[in-house]
């Protein structure tokens, strides 16, 4: 499948109804890195309550994915355990788009 800014409605309305008659407590939403749409989606995204919260490394089928999250349950970042720089100046990214720093 291709990414296109225009599946943004399809998208929010299939969010929306997760949480809503699901009872979702997370969504998630995965977009193909190497599809030059897919920043446009992220940004939609990131508008609509969505913060970025991780790479999925060779999963797409033309690369990597990025992952966006958005939350309806509090999270609790002290019970993560990271064991790298790296892994912790990452945590510190996810936390400062979580909360629109």
């Amino acid at each position: 499948m291709t990414a296109s800014e225009k599946q943004w409605p399809e998208i929010s309305r299939v969010a929306d109804d997760l949480t809503e008659f699901a009872g979702a407590e997370v969504v998630v939403l995965d977009l193909p890195v190497n599809q030059p749409a897919s920043i446009l989606l992220a940004e939609q995204a990131e508008k609509n309550g969505f913060f970025f919260s991780g790479i999925r490394p060779y999963e797409a089928p033309d690369g990597d994915y990025f992952r966006l999250q958005r939350l309806h349950v509090p999270m609790d970042l002290s019970r993560l355990t990271i064991y790298s720089d790296l892994g912790m100046e990452l945590l510190e990214y996810v936390e400062k788009c979580r909360s629109g720093i």
